[in-house]
C-alpha cells in the first residue's frame, strides 16, 4: 500500500535550492553529500511544509518536474509570492472544476501548483 508520494525535484544547486524553497514557505530539513563525505557536495535536501514533503537532488543541468499541492488560501500565497518576487507563470485563476489554481516556477524549471477548493 503506497502512503505517500514524494516530489524529487533536480536542482543545479542545492544550497540555492534551499534558500529558494525556504523564501516561498517550505522549511529545510537535512540534507546528504556525496558518498556521504562532508568534504564533498551536497547531493540532496528535504524540506517540509505544513507535513508536506519535497526532496531536492543535485542535477548537471536544469530539469521540469512538477507538483501540485492543494492550499487553503491561494489568494494569500499569491500575495506572499509577490512581495517575495517569486516568478508567478499562471493565475491566480479560477477553474470550471471548482478550484483556484496558482503557478509558480523555481529558478530550475520545475514548477509549483497550488490549489484551492472553492465553495
Amino acid at each position: 500500500m503506497i502512503s505517500r508520494i514524494i516530489p524529487i525535484f533536480l536542482v543545479i544547486s542545492i544550497d540555492d535550492a534551499i534558500k529558494f524553497y525556504e523564501s516561498i514557505g517550505f522549511k529545510y530539513d537535512f540534507h546528504y553529500h556525496l558518498d556521504g563525505d562532508k568534504d564533498k557536495p551536497k547531493i540532496f535536501a528535504a524540506l517540509t511544509w505544513n507535513k508536506q514533503h519535497l526532496y531536492i537532488q543535485q542535477a548537471a543541468a536544469k530539469s521540469r518536474n512538477g507538483a501540485y499541492m492543494m492550499h487553503d488560501d491561494v489568494l494569500a500565497l499569491q500575495k506572499s509570492f509577490e512581495e517575495r518576487g517569486v516568478n508567478i507563470t499562471y493565475g491566480p485563476i479560477e477553474q470550471p472544476y471548482r478550484i483556484r489554481e496558482l503557478h509558480i516556477e523555481d529558478p530550475w524549471g520545475n514548477q509549483l501548483s497550488f490549489a484551492e477548493y472553492l465553495q
